[in-house]
């Protein structure tokens, strides 16, 4: 009963501190939509990452993996209760640049399950570092993307079962960011050889790059994620 009263209180708190950290995350990014002129695309970005943070904070601050495993699907239920409300809000899609009705709430609640579930396997699986390498791959490889996509991409692809609005230099721009990144943190989170290094990153590059090319309607959100955590698994 100690253990099980000690992890309540520990979900209470971890829920507290991270739920508190993101609304303050949010409220100022909305503050500064509403008084500068930040593009759209860049701001969306920006509130990915502050839904991005909530799993490593829920790590951080969780005394195991099942604690942030649960937080994760506690902010996917409140979540998914909140944004139905908000919705509600004439200006919230246009504020919040929605592409198509409900899309945040969705995709929020799709990051949330997904994150709860791979921070299970990982946990079990022994390696929970391999968590921040699928974020910060999926959270910067995304962004990079789009933004450098949206600014001097203007040759679309045409291939069938493809996102037709992804472009040239998105892609290419996803390729090398991703690699970048995966050398970053394996070196950093890893002993691994130089070899075994750049081969993984390399994988991981192509396969989050080819998986992102053809996500469609906010679907990367799950498939990138899976992805990396399966090639870092396999690697492992």
């Amino acid at each position: 009963m100690i253990i099980e009263s000690y992890a309540l209180e520990n979900i209470f708190t971890t829920i507290l501190i991270t739920g508190t950290i993101t609304l303050v995350i949010v409220l100022l990014l909305m503050l500064i939509r509403w008084k500068s002129n930040i593009g759209d695309e860049l701001f969306r970005k920006l509130m990915h990452f502050s839904a991005i943070m909530i799993t490593p904070l829920c790590l951080y601050f969780s005394i195991d993996f099942y604690v942030a495993m649960l937080c994760m699907f506690i902010f996917a239920i409140g979540g998914a209760i909140g944004l139905r409300l908000i919705e509600k809000i004439k200006a919230y899609s246009d504020f919040f640049v929605e592409r198509e009705s409900h899309e945040i709430r969705k995709s929020f609640v799709a990051y949330c399950n997904v994150q709860a579930l791979i921070i299970l396997v990982c946990g079990v699986y022994g390696d929970i570092r391999i968590v921040y390498i699928e974020l910060l791959i999926w959270a910067f490889g995304d962004m990079i993307a789009a933004l450098c996509g949206k600014k001097w991409g203007k040759k679309r692809f045409k291939i069938p079962f493809a996102d037709h609005n992804k472009t040239y230099v998105g892609s290419i721009s996803m390729l090398i960011a991703t690699f970048t990144i995966s050398i970053i943190a394996l070196v950093i989170m890893y002993d691994y050889s130089v070899v075994r290094t750049v081969v993984q990153s390399i994988v991981i590059a192509i396969m989050a790059t080819l998986v992102e090319f053809f996500s469609k309607k906010g679907t990367d959100t799950i498939t990138i994620p899976v992805t990396v955590t399966l090639i870092c698994v396999l690697f492992h």
